[in-house]
């Protein structure tokens, strides 16, 4: 009965309808991500615009103590 239940809720997908994937990137897949600039100005402004009220990441640092530390 489970099987019967479980089965009703899964369909198999017709694969040969699948939408075409738009491609973002035109290049050679070697060089994907292979330069990443980073300005310390984002950094600096990505932390100073943390909210002092939400509750730490997984590292346990909360947002006061990364804009104390930074300035």
């Amino acid at each position: 009965m489970l099987n019967k239940f479980f089965r009703s809720l899964f369909t198999t997908e017709n694969v040969a309808d699948m939408p075409e994937v738009n491609r973002l990137f035109h290049g050679e897949d070697s060089i994907k991500l292979s330069t990443i600039n980073i300005e310390s100005a984002d950094v600096f402004n990505k932390i100073m615009s943390l909210k002092d009220s939400k509750a730490p990441g997984d590292d346990g640092i909360i947002p006061e103590f990364l804009k104390k530390s930074y300035l």
